[in-house]
């Protein structure tokens, strides 16, 4: 069985490449179907280099005459399709008898926000793929070149959507579509692994891909009518899970998936990621007490090391006074579990008590069969304070965070 492996590529969209010609047929296949925006997607269309074949596929024929329009310098092959299946259908459907004519294939289509709160995020998410997509001529040329230099390579995608309400960046990304991916890898006969824990990266069918990547996906005979009627639901259904399936198919036919996107757009996201996780880590300290990835970690390991430890120790001390023992009696505290106390190393009681708690030296602790300890203090402190409760005879002691 494959195993899946995936790479991330981020390139200049300035400065042509040293080699700018493979000798391989190359299609971008444009989805339009909003009227509305279509002005918004020429500058993009205009760029591509013009040894390209340009496919403009849409179920509105008003917006491919449109389109015709706008389009002065650059020439196009237009494909009117049926209104189901929307993008899925224009790519596997629409485009197929062409599909078989090229070794790579761009795909990309437009977007539009189902609800006025996620207006923002969509619009990011547009610029996300079709600047990652077809940033420049050069970046186009760049992205050739890493088919020419890598022949593993089977499929190139922009990152997941990344908002304030689209959390496929860093949440779960299958939704409610699992089952229905799993039972489409086995109606294309995949032999790879669909789980449930795996984290998609090819999201939004937009993509550039050697066809042979993608050859089972695309040689199945697909039908109109395989596609549930508009409205399309917002989720479960057939579109949903081929849109997760790409990687999958890629390789099974034994290539890699990559993650591409624009220097620009990077320094970018990393921006956004970077404020938005101090966001969420000042939410995670002042509502669970953890203040870094270790522990947030450790947090899912709670249930296993607390359970048993806790049933058998009714007096429960925190080893540490300062800083990650306070947070350490917080995050006890949230979870129903009252500490008794705080120990310090004799010498460095500075303090009577905290939170209404005593704090005693460790000398002075009295022990018994139900006193159980948990160290709250910094990391590099922790080798010398196991030492001290071993010098004093308490083996039961574990760490939780």
């Amino acid at each position: 069985m494959a195993q899946k492996k995936e790479q991330l590529f981020i390139l200049e969209q300035d400065g042509m490449p040293a080699q700018t010609a493979s000798g391989e047929s190359t299609a971008v296949i444009i989805y339009l179907y909003y009227l509305d925006t279509v002005k918004n997607y020429i500058s993009y269309i205009e760029i591509v280099p013009r040894e390209y074949d340009i496919y403009i596929v849409s179920s509105n024929e008003v917006v491919l005459k449109k389109v015709q329009g706008f389009l002065v310098e650059q020439e196009a092959i237009y494909i009117l399709k049926e209104n189901r299946g929307r993008d899925i259908s224009a790519v596997l459907i629409a485009a197929a008898p062409v599909l078989k004519k090229y070794d790579r294939v761009c795909f990309i289509h437009d977007k539009s926000a189902n609800a006025e709160y996620l207006e923002e995020d969509t619009a990011f998410w547009i610029y996300n793929l079709w600047t990652n997509t077809l940033g420049s001529e050069a970046y186009i040329r760049k992205i050739n070149q890493l088919f020419d230099e890598d022949k593993t390579l089977g499929l190139l995608v922009p990152p997941e959507p990344y908002g304030e309400f689209l959390s496929h960046w860093y949440g779960d990304t299958w939704f409610e579509n699992y089952d229905a991916t799993r039972q489409l890898a086995e109606r294309l006969k995949l032999d790879v692994e669909v789980t449930q824990e795996e984290q998609l990266t090819a999201l939004s069918t937009v993509f550039w891909a050697r066809t042979a990547a993608l050859k089972k996906l695309m040689d199945y005979p697909w039908k109109y009518e395989d596609f549930p009627e508009e409205p399309l639901p917002i989720d479960g259904t057939l579109n949903h899970a081929i849109e997760r399936i790409f990687s999958f198919v890629a390789l099974d036919a034994g290539f890699t998936t990559g993650i591409v996107m624009r220097k620009q757009y990077a320094q970018e996201q990393l921006l956004l990621a970077q404020r938005d996780m101090r966001y969420m880590y000042f939410l995670l300290r002042e509502r669970e007490n953890v203040s870094n990835l270790h522990q947030i970690k450790c947090v899912r390991k709670w249930a296993a090391i607390a359970g048993d430890f806790f049933e058998r120790h009714k007096k429960i001390y925190i080893y540490g006074a300062g800083y990650y023992g306070e947070k350490l009696y917080l995050f006890l505290k949230n979870r129903g579990i009252n500490a008794v106390g705080f120990i310090v190393t004799d010498g460095h009681k500075n303090e009577a008590e905290m939170h209404g708690k005593p704090i005693v030296e460790i000398s002075g602790l009295k022990k018994d069969s139900d006193t159980g300890v948990v160290i709250g203090v910094s990391y590099e402190y922790r080798p010398e304070v196991e030492e001290t409760l071993r010098r004093y005879g308490i083996a039961e002691y574990i760490e939780v965070l």
